[in-house]
C-alpha cells in the first residue's frame, strides 16, 4: 500500500481535490495533517487518517478525537521546547509527529529517554539545511535519535522546507 503520509489543506486545496492527484500518482491515500478543528463530521475514502497538529496536548481534545476511527496521532514543534502533554500520548499510545530543526534534536533525544513508550516521528528529516550540505549537528542528532527503538523519520516536505 502507498500512502502519503503527511498532507496539510487549506481552504482553496480541501481534502477533495487531493483525490484525483493521489490517484494520478498511483497512492491509496493519504495522512490529513490538521489544525487544532473539531473533528470532521465526514472523512472522505481517500483518507486512511488523522494527525491533529496543536502546540500542548489537551486531553479533552484528544477524548473528542479518539472517538474518530481515522485519528492517527498528534504533531507539534520542538521550537519552544518540549510540548506539555507528551506523558499523556505515551499513556494513550498515540504518536507524536515531531516538527523540528537540527537544533532541536537534544529536546527530542530528552523526550526519548524520558518516554520509551512514546512513538516519535521526525517530520521532514528535521529539515537540514540542504542547501548548505548536510552538517554534523544533524548527522550527529540522526545518529543519536536511531538508537532509540521509538524514534522514526517521515521522508515529507523535504523540498518545501529549502533555505538557500
Amino acid at each position: 500500500m502507498r500512502i502519503d503520509s503527511h498532507v496539510c489543506f487549506s481552504s482553496a486545496h480541501p481534502p477533495a481535490h487531493l483525490k484525483a492527484i493521489l490517484e494520478r500518482n498511483r497512492f491509496d491515500g493519504a495522512i490529513l495533517v490538521i489544525g487544532a478543528l473539531a473533528p470532521p463530521a465526514a472523512i472522505p475514502g481517500h483518507i486512511l487518517g488523522m494527525v491533529l497538529r496543536g502546540d500542548a496536548v489537551n486531553a479533552r481534545t484528544l477524548d473528542e478525537y479518539q472517538k474518530q476511527p481515522a485519528f492517527r496521532g498528534w504533531s507539534g514543534t520542538l521550537a519552544r521546547g518540549i510540548p506539555v502533554g507528551m506523558e499523556e500520548l505515551a499513556r494513550r499510545g498515540i504518536p507524536f509527529d515531531v516538527e523540528m530543526q537540527p537544533t532541536h534534536f537534544p529536546d527530542l533525544l530528552r523526550l526519548a529517554e524520558a518516554l520509551p513508550g512514546l512513538r516519535l516521528a521526525i517530520d521532514h528529516l528535521a529539515r537540514p539545511a540542504y542547501a548548505r550540505g548536510l552538517t554534523d549537528e544533524w548527522a550527529r542528532g540522526m545518529e543519536a535519535a536511531a538508537r532509540f527503538p521509538q524514534v522514526f523519520c517521515k521522508i515529507s516536505g523535504l523540498l518545501t522546507g529549502i533555505q538557500i
